[in-house]
């Protein structure tokens, strides 16, 4: 017997994930067709590359590594999986004492994909608190990220899936100047405000915001997945997982299913 989990959040208007920062663009769709006049109904839609359940790869940060459309499927499809638990609560960073104290304790198999639960996305989060899924996420530390690429690269492992919405926080300066902001404030790309925000947001400041996230995907090895949901529904430690990005020439992240499979 084969127990399919789906832990991806599903896609809606105006969802958070996608929806806080200068550089986004909310999910909206707009109806073409309906079945009314037309007898079938067909969207636009409108999102940015990181909206939802999403992955992430190196080449967002070195273009001569493999794009979306490059990967290796075996990377991707049905990787054996370890389903570690740091339990955290809003705003509580992945240190490098939880990486020693919960992953370096797992005893993970050469090679395995690491999922790390640490509980913020079980029970519809994302709708009942809206922009704050987003904003009060737990993330991961500098220190607690740079443990974790040494453990991965000690381990032949590189797929790191999470419940956490983003792997940094945007604390030094993409909170206080623009998220903190009511909606109505902070006009999504591409409106002029978040287009002059973004021209001054400068590396230094982005690895202010995000360090931890930087150093993960500057690993140049690990590929990341962002904003699993309902992965208490996973009873196993050992799982595989299979992520499907869009096929995207030349992308670098993309929206993404992602299936848990529990053997028995």
């Amino acid at each position: 017997m084969r127990n399919l989990i789906d832990l991806s959040i599903p896609l809606y208007d105006y969802m958070p994930v996608g929806n806080v920062w200068a550089w986004d663009v909310p999910f909206t769709h707009e109806v073409i067709t309906n079945i009314e006049q037309h007898g079938f109904e067909l969207w636009r839609i409108i999102m940015h590359s990181e909206t939802g359940t999403r992955l992430m790869i190196p080449a967002m940060s070195d273009h001569s590594l493999p794009h979306l459309d490059e990967l290796e499927l075996s990377d991707l499809y049905e990787r054996p999986t370890a389903v570690i638990d740091i339990p955290k609560d809003a705003r509580e960073p992945i240190t490098a004492e939880d990486i020693d104290q919960y992953v370096g304790c797992a005893g993970l198999r050469t090679g395995d994909a690491v999922l790390i639960r640490t509980g913020w996305g079980n029970g519809q989060r994302y709708e009942k608190i809206g922009d704050d899924y987003a904003r009060q996420t737990p993330y991961f530390g500098q220190t607690g990220a740079e443990r974790l690429v040494d453990v991965m690269r000690e381990n032949k492992s590189n797929l790191l899936l999470s419940d956490i919405t983003y792997f940094g926080c945007g604390d030094a300066y993409m909170v206080p100047e623009w998220s903190s902001k009511p909606a109505w404030e902070r006009p999504p790309f591409p409106s002029e405000q978040a287009k002059r925000y973004m021209h001054e947001y400068s590396n230094e400041k982005m690895l202010a915001d995000f360090g931890s996230a930087a150093a993960l995907t500057r690993s140049g090895f690990v590929l990341l997945v962002a904003a699993l949901v309902d992965c208490d529904k996973i009873t196993q430690q050992q799982v595989s997982t299979t992520v499907l990005p869009l096929k995207m020439r030349g992308g670098v992240s993309s929206p993404c299913r992602v299936i848990a499979v529990e053997e028995s």
